[in-house]
């Protein structure tokens, strides 16, 4: 029991270094900035997967009751007027196949650069080489961004279920609120391990990236706290008035990308005590 404290601390103690030696608040910034990007293809394939299942409408409204859980109320209806503008009918359906399919390979960029990030973690920055290789890449970085679409979707189908049992058996909202944070949290743990698991150009083994995903997601889940902190510390909000609501969701994306940058530098230290390439405490 002792042993397994003490390795878990040793772990704790590598990822942190790691962490600061690879500067993961610049590489968060970064992909902060390409979120921000991305945003509004993110937003359309997010609501077309969603629309499979519910009426469009009611895919958009969900999306933006996540967002409002996520980081906050003005934030939400910044990206209710994103998707209000991205949503317009296109003239025929192969027009709008087009269209998604290139709001779809513009959604994928953010995980290009996530891919970058994770390999400066694992110290495999070997660029893709040749056709075959770039083309895996953004063929990996499309399945990602339907990933975490399809994530979106089952978080709708537990909620609306949760929904239905607290109204029924489970009176106390606090715990429909647990149940829902469980679920966020193991889905998030998943698209995490899958993400530590297959960006690397390494080899990598699913044992070795669960323990960095649970670590990451939560932190990941516990980042509107600390955007909240951040924005009663600063004052953001009054500062940069009309613009403040982009300005929370970019802080919200800079720390939610350290959060991610930290499990992978958690599950690194964890593939690399394994591997014996741990350089020494």
């Amino acid at each position: 029991m002792f042993r397994q404290i003490q390795y878990w601390f040793s772990i704790a103690r590598k990822a942190v270094r790691s962490w600061r030696e690879h500067d993961a608040p610049l590489l968060a910034a970064a992909i902060a900035f390409y979120a921000m990007l991305s945003l509004s293809p993110l937003l359309v394939v997010a609501v077309a997967v969603t629309a499979l299942v519910v009426e469009p409408d009611v895919a958009s409204q969900y999306l933006v009751s996540v967002v409002e859980q996520a980081v906050n109320e003005e934030t939400a209806r910044f990206v209710r007027e994103v998707l209000h503008n991205t949503q317009r009918p296109s003239s025929s359906f192969s027009a709008a196949g087009i269209s998604l399919l290139l709001m779809l390979f513009g959604a994928a960029r953010l995980f290009r650069q996530l891919k970058a990030a994770v390999n400066i973690v694992w110290q495999t920055c070997t660029p893709a080489q040749g056709l075959r290789a770039t083309v895996r890449e953004h063929l990996l970085a499309v399945l990602m961004v339907l990933l975490t679409a399809i994530a979106l979707v089952v978080w709708l189908g537990v909620d609306v279920v949760l929904s239905a049992l607290s109204a029924r058996w489970m009176p106390v909202s606090v715990v429909w609120q647990w149940l829902s944070f469980g679920v966020g949290w193991a889905l998030l743990t998943l698209l995490f391990a899958i993400a530590y698991r297959f960006l690397p150009d390494e080899r990598i083994r699913w044992h070795d990236v669960w323990s960095g995903a649970a670590i990451g997601a939560l932190l990941f889940a516990l980042c509107k706290l600390l955007v909240g902190v951040y924005l009663g510390l600063t004052g953001v909000q009054s500062a940069y008035g009309a613009a403040s609501a982009a300005v929370v969701l970019l802080l919200w994306a800079y720390f939610s990308t350290q959060a991610f940058l930290f499990g992978a530098e958690w599950a690194r230290a964890v593939w690399g005590e394994r591997q014996g390439t741990n350089p020494p405490e």
